[in-house]
């Protein structure tokens, strides 16, 4: 549950980006908002070492370099 809820805000987020980004038309913002999905989100792993927990992304492989670049976009301030 924790992972589900830690990618769901990670969505929301995202969404609300989008909405504020000035830079893009409302076609594009539209284009991007239709493919922000739970399911196209990468899953994360929780590790624990020692002293030191962080959560291990995993790339979904199919994800287009377009995609990525967008998400690292969103994700950057």
């Amino acid at each position: 549950m924790l992972h589900y809820s830690r990618r769901m805000r990670k969505l929301q987020w995202r969404m609300a980006v989008v909405e504020k980004k000035t830079g893009w038309d409302e076609a594009k913002k539209r284009r991007i908002s239709n493919a922000l999905e739970l399911s196209y989100m990468s899953s994360e792993e929780e590790n624990n070492s020692d002293d030191e927990t962080f959560l291990k992304t995993k790339p979904l492989i199919w994800r287009s370099e377009e995609y990525t670049k967008i998400l690292h976009e969103l994700d950057t301030k």
